[in-house]
């Protein structure tokens, strides 16, 4: 079974009650199944798989075979994915208390389970408090570019960061809300105001805040995903399927692996607005 993880379109940081953020799920994932066609994983090491060693101290078995594409530890939900994985098809109760406990750990702060839930989930949807509403987000192009890491703050200084100032975030969110539930599409004009706000907290490793501003600057979306502060940099130009060319004509001396981004959009349910039964 291949499990896919999460692309934080917007939210982050704000979804332990204060607001719904949209995730889609990302075409690329992990699997654990040896019969998997999956090519092994280039950058996996079971020597450093952090998850697995928090999932082995609270009793619980691990895989022994770890294959696919998704990019680990760059804001994409991977720890969760490897949770998911490893535990097979476990109960939902055991998955979300294991990927919290672990998350708890490796964040620095209390999880709000939307990783957990994204994985679960498998499918666009709204995301606050424990509460999950799917939605069928029209496909839109987007972009990934990795940056090199800096790791001069922490997450829950990122954290009191954006809950320090949040007011805004929050309003442009709920709009944005408003918005995919109405017409199943992104107010992309709305997510360009919310990546100008998050530029404005500095939340952002220097490098990327130089690109980010850059990339504003010349009318694209650009915000980082998950963690946001150095992890993978989102790059969406509704004017421009293919910003390629305009990422690198505008920031060449940056070291930067930029790739397109498809998302994993399989059919919805119809009405489906909860998470299963556990």
């Amino acid at each position: 079974m291949r499990i896919h993880g999460r692309i934080s379109i917007y939210g982050e940081y704000l979804m332990h009650g204060s607001v719904h953020g949209l995730a889609v799920p990302t075409e690329s994932y992990l699997t654990s199944d040896p019969d998997d066609l999956a090519e092994p994983h280039p950058y996996y090491s079971a020597q450093l798989d952090t998850v697995a060693s928090n999932l082995q101290l609270c009793g619980l078995p691990i895989a022994k075979h770890i294959s696919g594409t998704l990019p680990l530890g760059k804001g994409l939900g991977s720890s969760a994915v490897l949770a998911r994985v490893h535990l097979g098809m476990a109960g939902t109760a055991a998955f979300r208390a294991a990927v919290r406990h672990s998350e708890d750990i490796l964040h620095g702060f209390s999880s709000s389970g939307f990783d957990a839930e994204c994985v679960l989930q498998q499918t666009a949807g709204l995301f606050n408090a424990g509460q999950w509403r799917r939605v069928d987000v029209l496909p839109f192009d987007l972009w990934l570019v990795d940056i090199k890491k800096e790791k001069s703050k922490t997450l829950p200084e990122i954290q009191a960061t954006i809950c320090s100032d949040s007011r805004r975030l929050i309003r442009i969110a709920k709009h944005l809300n408003s918005h995919v539930l109405r017409s199943g599409s992104i107010d992309f004009d709305a997510l360009y105001d919310y990546s100008q706000r998050l530029a404005s907290l500095h939340v952002y490793s220097t490098v990327c805040s130089d690109l980010v501003s850059m990339l504003l600057a010349k009318g694209l979306i650009a915000k980082c995903v998950g963690g946001l502060y150095d992890k993978l940099l989102l790059v969406v130009n509704p004017g421009d399927a293919y910003p390629l060319a305009t990422i690198r004509r505008f920031a060449p001396e940056y070291e930067v692996m930029v790739s397109p981004a498809k998302f994993h959009n399989p059919k919805l349910t119809k009405n489906a607005t909860s998470t299963p039964n556990e």
